[in-house]
């Protein structure tokens, strides 16, 4: 086949000139060639020399052909250097990063003017490079053929220059000026004068001057910026400006604005309105600039916004839904304001918005929002970003959340959600991150709420410790995610370490507290976190087992596993580990020994309350990072280290609880910031090192409860910042040193238990820190005795120095056990802020003061075993008698009453004798007939000597008293009651109540039944806790007329001997804790006026035999067990040929029937109380022949039927209540007629119709619970039928 090419001539003219073309490039010549043109490759290694260079980057600068040096640009046609740019390749967006990121990698030295020699160079970018605040050069704004220019972050100082006016071309101007050294806050760069951009009016898009100060600029700078007319991008971040104008200069021309950034300047205004007319703003930054009021409706207007960040001002208000319709909008920043309300409106706002899928991040944190969460929330299907910490929001979460597809991070920490967390969440399978902490969460998590999440890498969770949170996943269960972060606190997820968490194998931070979890944690878990975990938080749970030994973590900061039930030996890991935390474990064994080389770099040890052995290493003393030590409550033996250096940075030592031996090492004197040291509780000897009075900064010295001897060193008064020293349970001698008075900062001083003699000194008021109430942090362990003194059991004597009152707010005094004498001073309520004062077992004499009762914080007072005399001051509010006793002198009956030979009455009742003991002398005033001792706040033992008033009749010992709080107290108590038979001829009155019979055995019927003449016995509330069957033969009490046994716990039946005192007229058994019926023996008390069973265990039916008393008038068996129907007992009552009982309570048993008619027959009965059994059937109408009747109770019984008209016969009665029954019809016109009725209750019956209108009792609780009833007082009208018929 013949081919044939066809070629027109046009082709071979085109040819023709790609060819001369081709020849006359320059770079057609010899590849080797350098294009670099020699004066601007002069230039610029004259530029380079100027630099410093330590990481080399600018090694490639040495070659003949400049354009390939790194960072250099030549024009591919002239060869002209057109572009360097030398920014720090280790640059970075992560803030507070700077100067560790920058340092690497950045050049240095100065910026050679040589630069101005290349003349074609429109792109210079020497950013994020360290010139350590060289004076910004002036000669740049000589290179006019830039278009971009980048200085940010390169440390440049000075003004900047006006030459930049020069540069007539520049497109982009970066001079964001925030240094990465440690002065972060203070800005070297500025612009007083900005008249140099009118220069760049017709070419500069871009502008930052972001920490270029500008307060110099004057109120016109926006005026100066509004002429950049091509500007797109504004960037003034942290320019210290003060002040932004209401209204834009009629010059202004910004219309082509599409980035302004104003934040972290203090402009303290309202949004501008002229801002809504940058229509072409994509991108506003006003974080940080104390915007005032509410979000204005103007930015309806700024319909391309795209981001708005808002955040740290003072905006209020709610959330406008305006901001909800911008149709493009993607990053909203509200955060750190005052907003308030609900966030309803606006969410549904966006939820409306047809750009609402635009919207990819919305963080309203820490405002003061509040309200539910809405549903609407779902809709936002294309959020990635939702942050809601740090408000009020309530409820659950809703559970449209799995609609949100998108989402990536979901924060709703620190709010007051105390709903439930909706298994929806399950569904988000690119959640990155949940933040759902410190809540109020209750319910279950289940697998469904995990088991989408494969994109999960955090998870934090903690509710309030008294809420309850489950996390219930199946034991097996694998999940699809693996976490880097896990926070749970307060959730249940034990007991057991379940498979979910052990597959967790890139963990950073773990935070596992109170969780419940009682296993055994697989060393294989730990193995496989070891590389990557940062933090490791497991405490308040009760994990047991070892921990695995010898692994790595390159990484670890922190690990707390205190308070678990761990145990074996100490981890021997190696790790970069701050905060060492092991406390409250069951740890054993000895600390390695290379302890500095496991941990170098450890700052905080806290190993208390485990069982470690062996000495503590001396490599600790290595650790020069070393910050606290806490190894108490231990088994630490030997001598504490001795190998403290001054590099030391150690300020708590806390060797407390061991079994240290030696002296106190004196190289811990050398430590300069040494504040606490605490190794009470040890086996140290010897005495204080002198050496520690260098130590300027010690704050706490507790070294009691070990073997110290020697002397106070009085130099402990140059410790200018000693807060508390307690040298306790030593065996310090001498006198306290006068110097020890001028300690400046003193709160807690205790020298108790040693060996201290002589005074108090006087100059003891001079503790400034205690007068003044100089405020202190004081050690947590010791807060409860802040502001005390103790100087107990030592040898101390002389007198309470007077001075020590000036020690105003002096909150602990303990002076016992010492030889202090004179008196208690007279004026100590100048203590007012006295809460514990312990002066017992010395030698104080004379009278309490009555101003001791003035210091109203006294709560612990122990004056006993002194030689105190007079009264006790009636204000003082003790009622513990043992802080008076072994003063022999205090509040005694004078014996001069024995000298009184004819004295037959003798009355102190209702006095205030302090709980003084009974005098043994009283029993020789053989003439008394008459004593009364009653309610006189007697104590202890009831003398035997009183069985020698062998004249005495009447005898009253009731011993009740009454605390503070209401409560009684037994102090008085009789444990041998042989006495009693001294007056067997002649006593006939006795009252023993409240005094403690406790003791007196099960013979103490007997020795009572020997009183022969015995009239009256009152036996109430002793303490007795049997009551005999049987009366003894040798008794004689056939003359008993009233026995009173009430409240004591008897639990017994009736006995029968009861009936054999036939002269009884009044008998009371209430609250004995009496059972079985009663006795038909009742029927031989033919006297008997006054009977009272009530509160038993009684039960049965009530007999109709305590209806044939003839004397009956007081009956109560209320509050018991009785059962059954009242017929017969008040068929007995009727027939009854006495004067007629007055008082019957039958209240509170299980009492059934209806009432029957002779009910009526009562005349003489005053008070009827049925209330609380089972009565049925309607109010006898013979219940109106009960003329005496005051109060009439028939509450909370089954009772229906009408109310009876023959009420209102009742002219006497004051009470009727009928509540709580069934009673139907209409409330009677007659009760209206009872004049002398005054409480009335007919609450929760069936009464129906109108409310008498001359009713006196107009409360409407009276008759509620009856919803026929209708009037006033009720707000329920009546129908007019009703009132005509009330009226007919």
């Amino acid at each position: 086949m013949d081919l044939k090419l066809n070629f027109r001539p046009s082709f071979f003219f085109f040819s023709f000139l790609i060819f001369i073309y081709l020849l006359q490039k320059p770079d057609l010549g010899s590849a080797s060639s350098p294009k670099c043109i020699s004066t601007e490759r002069q230039a610029l290694l004259t530029f380079k020399k100027s630099l410093t260079d330590p990481f080399g980057r600018l090694s490639s600068w040495s070659g003949p052909d400049c354009c390939n040096w790194r960072g250099i640009l030549c024009d591919s046609r002239t060869s002209h250097v057109i572009k360097i740019d030398l920014r720090n390749p280790n640059q970075t967006l992560r803030p507070y990063d700077y100067y560790g990121t920058f340092q690497k990698g950045g050049l240095g030295g100065k910026i050679n003017p040589s630069l101005t020699r290349l003349k074609f160079l429109s792109y210079l970018d020497l950013s994020s490079n360290d010139f350590k605040f060289l004076k910004f050069p002036e000669f740049i704004g000589g290179i006019v053929s830039l278009r971009y220019l980048n200085l940010s972050f390169t440390t440049l100082s000075g003004e900047v220059p006006a030459s930049f006016g020069n540069l007539s071309k520049l497109e982009s101007l970066d001079l964001y000026a925030q240094p990465f050294s440690n002065y972060f806050y203070k800005k070297y760069l500025r612009a007083s004068n900005l008249g140099w951009l009118s220069g760049l009016s017709s070419s500069l898009t871009h502008l930052n001057l972001g920490f270029v100060n500008l307060s110099g600029a004057g109120e016109t700078w926006l005026e100066d910026f509004s002429r950049l007319s091509k500007l797109k991008e504004l960037h003034l971040s942290n320019c210290e400006l003060k002040s932004l104008p209401l209204s834009l200069p009629s010059s202004a021309n910004l219309k082509l604005l599409e980035v302004l950034d104003l934040s972290q300047n203090s402009l303290y205004l309202p949004t501008p309105s002229w801002l809504f007319d940058l229509t072409s703003l994509r991108k506003l930054f006003l974080q940080e600039v104390r915007l005032l009021g509410s979000i204005s409706p103007g930015f309806k207007k700024l319909q391309l916004l795209e981001t708005l960040v808002l955040s740290s001002n003072e905006l209020s208000g709610e959330i406008p839904a305006v901001l909800g319709d911008l149709p493009r909008l993607k990053y909203l920043d509200l955060s750190q304001n005052s907003f308030q309300g609900q966030i309803h409106r606006f969410l549904d706002a966006l939820s409306k918005n047809k750009g609402n899928s635009s919207l990819l991040s919305l963080r309203l944190n820490f405002d003061r929002l509040e309200g539910t969460l809405p549903e609407s929330f779902g809709e936002l299907w294309n959020l990635e970003i939702l942050e809601l910490t740090g408000n009020h929001f309530t409820g659950s979460i809703p559970s449209s959340v799995g609609n949100m597809a998108s989402l990536k991070k979901l924060d709703i920490s620190f709010n007051d959600m105390d709903g439930t967390i909706p298994d929806s969440l399950g569904k988000l399978e690119e959640l990155v991150d949940l933040n759902l902490r410190e809540n109020k969460w209750e319910g279950v998590l289940l697998k469904s709420h995990f088991v989408n999440l494969r994109s999960l890498k955090s998870f934090s969770l903690r509710t309030e410790p008294n809420r309850s949170v489950v996390i219930n996943l199946p034991s097996t269960w694998v999940p699809p995610f693996r976490l880097e972060l896990i926070n749970i606190e307060n959730c249940l997820i034990g007991p057991s370490f379940p498979m979910w968490l052990q597959v967790q194998n890139k963990l950073n931070s773990v935070t596992l507290r109170n969780t419940g979890i009682a296993d055994k944690i697989p060393h294989s878990w730990f193995s496989r976190i070891a590389s990557d975990v940062t933090e490791l938080y497991l405490e308040n749970n009760r994990i047991k087992g070892t921990l695995p030994q010898n692994l790595v973590f390159p990484n670890l900061a922190a690990f707390d596993l205190s308070s678990n039930n761990f145990e074996g030996p100490f981890p021997r890991w190696i790790a970069n580990v701050e905060e060492l935390c092991l406390y409250q474990n069951n740890f054993s064994g000895s600390l390695p020994a290379d302890i500095d080389v496991l941990m170098p770099r450890v700052r905080k040890i806290n190993l208390f309350h485990n069982s470690f052995t062996g000495e503590i290493p001396s490599s600790l003393c290595q650790l020069t990072g070393l910050e606290s030590l806490n190894l108490r409550n231990n088994r630490f033996s030997g001598s504490f280290p001795k190998c403290w250096q001054s590099s030391s940075q150690i300020y708590e030592i806390d060797g407390s609880e061991n079994i240290i031996s030696g002296e106190i090492p004196e190289s811990l004197s050398v430590i300069p910031r040494l504040g606490d040291l605490l190794l009470n509780q040890n086996a140290l000897e010897g005495n204080i090192p002198d050496t520690f009075q260098n130590c300027s900064n010690l704050k706490h010295i507790d070294l009691g409860g070990n073997k110290l001897t020697g002397k106070i060193p009085s130099w402990l008064s140059k410790l200018s910042s000693l807060s508390m020293l307690r040298l306790q349970s030593n065996s310090f001698d001498g006198q306290i040193p006068d110097d020890l008075c001028s300690a400046p900062s003193l709160h807690i001083l205790d020298l108790s238990e040693n060996k201290l003699s002589g005074p108090i000194p006087k100059c003891i008021g001079n503790l400034t820190a205690i007068v003044q109430h100089k405020s202190v942090d004081e050690y947590y362990v010791y807060q409860e005795i802040r502001d005390s003194i103790d100087l107990s059991g030592n040898n101390l004597n002389g007198e309470i120095p007077g001075e020590i009152l000036d020690l105003a707010y002096l909150r602990i005094l303990n002076l016992s056990r010492n030889s202090i004498a004179g008196s208690i001073p007279g004026n100590i309520s100048k203590l007012g802020h006295l809460e514990r004062l312990d002066l017992s077992r010395n030698r104080l004499s004379g009278s309490i003061p009555e101003s001791l009762a003035a210091i109203s914080s006294l709560n612990t007072l122990n004056l006993s075993f002194n030689k105190l005399e007079g009264s006790i001051p009636k204000q003082l509010k003790f009622n513990d008698l043992s802080i008076y006793v072994g003063n022999e002198l205090l509040c005694k009956i004078h014996p001069s009453l024995t000298r009184l030979k004819f004295l037959s009455y003798l009355d102190l009742s209702s006095n205030d004798f302090n709980f003084l003991e009974i005098p043994e002398f009283i029993g020789s005033i053989d003439s008394l007939r008459y004593l009364n001792f009653s309610f006189s706040s007697f104590y202890g033992e009831v003398p035997a000597s009183l069985g020698n008033l062998s004249k005495l009749e009447s005898l009253d010992l009731y011993a009740q008293t009454f605390s503070y709080d209401g409560s009684s107290s037994y102090n008085l108590r009789a444990s041998n009651l042989g006495w009693l038979s001294g007056f067997s001829s002649s006593l006939t009155y006795l009252n023993m109540g409240f005094v403690s019979l406790s003791a007196a055995g099960e013979t103490w019927l007997q020795d009572f039944s020997r009183l022969s003449r015995l009239k009256e016995l009152h036996l109430f509330n002793c303490e007795l806790k049997s009551l005999p069957l049987s009366f003894p033969s040798s008794s004689n009490l056939k003359l008993f007329e009233v026995l009173d046994l009430s409240r004591n716990s008897l639990n017994s039946p009736i006995p029968n001997w009861i009936f054999d005192l036939t002269s009884l007229r009044k008998v009371f058994l209430q609250f004995s804790d009496l059972h079985s019926s009663i006795p038909s023996g009742f029927k031989n008390l033919k006297l008997l006026e006054t009977l009272d069973l009530s509160y038993s265990r009684l039960s049965g039916e009530i007999p109709a035999v305590l209806g044939d008393l003839p004397q009956l008038k007081h009956l109560d068996l209320s509050e018991n067990s009785f059962q059954g129907k009242i017929h017969m007992f008040l068929d007995a009552l009727s027939k009854n040929k006495g004067d007629g009982l007055v008082y019957l309570a039958l209240n509170s048993n299980s009492l059934n029937g209806t009432l029957p008619e002779v009910l009526g027959a009562l005349r003489n009965l005053q008070i009827l109380d049925l209330s609380l059994n089972s009565f049925t059937g309607s109010i006898p109408s013979s219940v109106g022949n009960m003329a005496s009747l005051k109060k009439l109770s028939l509450h909370l019984n089954s009772m229906n039927g009408k109310i009876p008209e023959s009420l209102g016969k009742l002219d006497r009665l004051e009470t009727l209540d009928l509540s709580n029954n069934m009673f139907s019809g209409a409330i009677p016109q007659s009760l209206a007629g009872i004049s002398s009725l005054k409480e009335l209750y007919l609450t929760f019956n069936k009464l129906e119709g109108r409310i008498p209108k001359n009713l006196k009792f107009k409360e409407p609780y009276i008759y509620e619970g009856n919803e026929l009833l209708c009037g006033k007082p009720l707000p329920k009208k009546c129908p007019r039928k009703q009132q005509i018929a009330v009226v007919n």
